[in-house]
């Protein structure tokens, strides 16, 4: 297995540009929270804001999700323990651990890039997602480019993943089973 690599993301993420910015010395992103929140609050005039707060959280989370899936399911093809720490994120700009730390800083609570790789490696252990990763792992090995991939991605689950403080987050904490 060599040169292999795969992409995860949420197709219908809204633009964070403004919010987020590259900061070349620290190497890191760095996010605006007060023009994220701010844009958020723009919000508050419709009937229903704070659903819509939520809304674009959850996005938030599943756009970090998504990228921290790529590595996390390779560790776990490898058979490595899954170790994605937050403070190793940085130098590039581009890579996707990197990319998931900077939008975990517009999320209201500390710990949700490690609760998102926590929660994000328990879903692709569940033997469901897991047997669509490597098939789709597979057929990308077969073909080498796929536009469509529909085929290979597992239903999705409404409201996921769930904030940290969420009483949803109870229910997906430990999706196999395991005690």
């Amino acid at each position: 297995m060599t040169d292999l690599w795969g992409v995860c993301a949420v197709s219908d993420f809204f633009m964070h540009i403004g919010f987020l910015a590259w900061d070349e010395e620290a190497g890191m992103h760095r996010a605006n929270r007060k023009a994220f929140d701010a844009y958020l609050r723009s919000s508050e005039a419709s009937m229903n804001w704070k659903g819509q707060i939520m809304g674009v959280r959850t996005l938030i989370r599943a756009q970090i999700s998504g990228l921290l899936a790529g590595p996390i399911a390779e560790q776990i093809f490898s058979g490595d323990d899954v170790f994605i720490d937050e403070a190793d994120c940085g130098f590039d700009e581009h890579e996707d651990t990197t990319r998931a730390s900077g939008l975990s800083m517009l999320l209201p609570w500390r710990c949700e890039f490690n609760y998102l790789a926590g929660l994000t490696e328990r879903m692709l252990r569940t033997p469901d997602v897991w047997a669509r990763v490597t098939a789709l792992a597979h057929a990308l090995e077969l073909r080498g480019d796929m536009d469509d991939v529909d085929d290979f991605l597992p239903a999705p689950i409404q409201h996921w993943p769930p904030s940290p403080r969420s009483a949803r987050a109870t229910r997906f904490r430990n999706p196999i089973g395991e005690a």
